[in-house]
C-alpha cells in the first residue's frame, strides 16, 4: 500500500504540477520552494514550501502532508542522491567514463 505522500507525489505529477523557483529567506536562512498549484493555468496561484530543518511546512489548505510537500520532498531527495554520487566519484577517485578518450 502506498504512503500518503507517495500517493500525492503521484497526483501531482498527473496532474502536471511543478516547482517554479527556489530561494533562501534572508532574516532565517531556511530554504523555500514556490510550487504551482493544481489549476495553475486558470488561477496563477503558487504556494510556498519551507524546508525548516528538515520538516517541510507548506502554505497551502490542503491536508498534509499536500502534493507540494510531496513534489519539493522529492526534489530534496534527488538533489542529495546527486550529493551522494558526487561524493563517491570524489571519494573512489574514479574518472566519469568519456568517449573522447
Amino acid at each position: 500500500m502506498a504512503t500518503p505522500l507517495a500517493t500525492r507525489l503521484a497526483t501531482a505529477i498527473a496532474a502536471g504540477m511543478r516547482l517554479m523557483g527556489q530561494g533562501v529567506y534572508k532574516a532565517s536562512g531556511k530554504r523555500f520552494f514556490l510550487v504551482q498549484s493544481e489549476h495553475y493555468a486558470s488561477n496563477n496561484k503558487v504556494y510556498i514550501v519551507t524546508d525548516a530543518g528538515g520538516h517541510l511546512t507548506c502554505n497551502c489548505p490542503s491536508l498534509k502532508p499536500c502534493k507540494h510537500i510531496a513534489l519539493v520532498a522529492q526534489h530534496i531527495n534527488a538533489e542529495r542522491q546527486d550529493a551522494r554520487h558526487a561524493t563517491a566519484l570524489l571519494d573512489n577517485h574514479a574518472v566519469p567514463f568519456s568517449p573522447w578518450k
